[in-house]
């Protein structure tokens, strides 16, 4: 079934049942206003190699949520001035991506008061905007489309520098309680998602993408998203979530 016809099929069976409503693309409230749509494989960790998994490459998702500053008219021209002069030396040679991350950890570095010294939280983000804008633009595309991507890239993580080092600083508090916690700290797709309503939170996820079964006291929430041994405090909901699964297969199979 295609994932829309899925994903509407499953919101009925949800309003059915009583589960929360659909997330909207904008961001769940109750997931810590992380966009849901393109989730795939979430599942819980508790303490041991929890607090392992609360690192700066895991709050991507989440700061993202929180810092959302524009790029500056005055880094983009600078930015672009730049690469343009690197680029056209040797057009097939030049990497956007990599020249994107030297150039962002630069300016990030500046603006983020971390006394001209890279942060992992830095890197991370520089990382993480550098290929998101980079890998859409082929290698066989002008310097100019290539610097727009790798300036965009740049530019907005300068912006959000500051903001970034702060956010990662809370996220990384926050996970290492949700670690000890009952419940334990939540990861989607690597990403850690700071849960501030875990029934609600769950069923927005789950109205996202599809549900399966797979026994073993393992509840699926996607394609492979695996939601694992559960707790006496989750049990209620997860069984919920694999009755809504089921029902859903059995849809399917009728079909």
């Amino acid at each position: 079934m295609h994932r829309r016809a899925l994903t509407a099929s499953l919101v009925s069976l949800a309003a059915a049942l009583g589960a929360p409503a659909v997330a909207s693309a904008s961001g769940s409230q109750a997931c810590g206003n992380v966009d849901l749509s393109s989730l795939h494989d979430c599942h819980f960790e508790w303490s041991g190699g929890c607090q392992a998994s609360c690192d700066p490459s895991s709050f991507a998702l989440a700061c993202e949520a929180q810092c959302s500053a524009s790029a500056s008219a005055t880094c983009s021209g600078e930015c672009r001035t730049e690469c343009l002069s690197s680029c056209t030396v040797d057009p097939g040679q030049f990497d956007c991506e990599a020249s994107c991350a030297v150039d962002c950890r630069a300016r990030a570095e500046t603006q983020c008061g971390c006394g001209g010294e890279s942060t992992t939280e830095i890197e991370a983000s520089c990382a993480a905007e550098c290929h998101a804008q980079c890998e859409i633009v082929p290698p066989s595309a002008s310097c100019e489309t290539k610097c727009d991507s790798c300036c965009q890239a740049s530019c907005e993580v300068e912006a959000n520098a500051s903001c970034v080092v702060s956010c990662s600083a809370t996220m990384d508090a926050n996970c290492d309680v949700d670690c000890q916690a009952a419940e334990g700290a939540l990861f989607c797709d690597g990403q850690y998602i700071p849960v501030e309503d875990l029934d609600v939170c769950l069923g927005e996820i789950e109205g996202q993408v599809e549900v399966n079964a797979h026994g073993q006291g393992q509840a699926s929430i996607g394609f492979g998203c695996t939601v694992s041994h559960a707790r006496p405090q989750q049990a209620g909901l997860l069984a919920g979530l694999l009755g809504l699964g089921l029902l859903a297969s059995r849809r399917r199979a009728r079909r």
